[in-house]
């Protein structure tokens, strides 16, 4: 069965079950490739991004080279940012970060270089050799 589902007014999208799709443990959403609770790919259009519910890891890569986001909003059940997740993104400005993230790879944020501010819990754990090189970043908790 097909539904629907809103992510705080940022964008509507209309996905498969996995057993329809073919792909066991697996959604593609208009915007989102997950499978296993693992965010693969982003393929939206959106500027403000919104990571579902659910999603408990972003994949190495996910985002990388993306020049249409500028704001990223994780939920609170992301607890592991890939390695270079979202190099090279040259337009993404703010990152929110809920809850107790684990950790944020190496190279999660290298190249992005309009990144000015990323909220995250002080009660953050690991973040990675060079997560943020050649940002401007300011880190708020």
């Amino acid at each position: 069965t097909a539904g629907e589902f809103t992510t705080s007014g940022v964008t509507t999208a209309t996905y498969k079950y996995p057993e329809e799709s073919g792909y066991q443990n697996s959604i593609r959403t208009e915007e989102f490739v997950i499978e296993n609770s693992v965010l693969k790919e982003y393929v939206g259009h959106d500027n403000k991004v919104m990571i579902p519910k659910g999603v408990i890891e972003i994949d190495s890569y996910a985002f990388s080279n993306n020049d249409k986001i500028t704001q990223v909003y994780l939920s609170e059940s992301v607890n592991t940012i890939g390695c270079c997740a979202f190099s090279n993104c040259h337009n993404l400005q703010e990152v929110v970060i809920p809850g107790r993230i684990r950790q944020i790879e190496d190279y999660a944020f290298e190249n992005c270089k309009s990144l000015k501010t990323v909220k995250i819990s002080a009660e953050a754990g690991n973040i990675g050799r060079k997560a943020f090189k050649n940002c401007n970043t300011v880190i708020k908790q």
